[in-house]
């Protein structure tokens, strides 16, 4: 009889336990991910910052030739171009030189519209049952 008491005791206790510590594991779990997730974006940008104000740095000095410098501007006009970036930007603004944020609201100004992703079509690309 104590034996029985024991074991329904281990069930009321032990599997509860078990389930809380399953769940607890997964949130860990999922809340590690996110932290490399976040690392790994903030480096990104920070990484992106250091190429950006380099290339323009090395323009001003006159170490980047004119038609590199012309193939970074057409770069950047294509991505800034696009309204969800425009607005990312001005959020952001404040990361960068001013010199360097003048140049960046300069390629903004002339923008036209997005056509960088333009010729893209999606039914091409995707498989016919997706």
């Amino acid at each position: 009889m104590l034996t029985a008491i024991g074991q329904l005791a281990t069930v009321f206790i032990g599997v509860p336990s078990i389930i809380y510590f399953a769940i607890q594991l997964r949130e860990q779990n999922r809340e590690r991910r996110q932290s490399a997730v976040n690392a790994l974006t903030v480096q990104w940008g920070e990484l992106t910052k250091a190429l950006l104000e380099g290339m323009y740095y090395s323009r001003r000095e006159r170490i980047l030739s004119t038609e590199l410098w012309d193939e970074i501007d057409r770069t950047m006009s294509d991505f800034l171009a696009y309204k969800g970036i425009q607005e990312w930007w001005q959020t952001r603004r404040h990361w960068h030189t001013e010199a360097f944020a003048r140049v960046v609201d300069g390629i903004i100004a002339k923008c036209d519209e997005p056509t960088a992703y333009s010729t893209y079509d999606l039914k091409q690309v995707l498989p016919k049952d997706s």
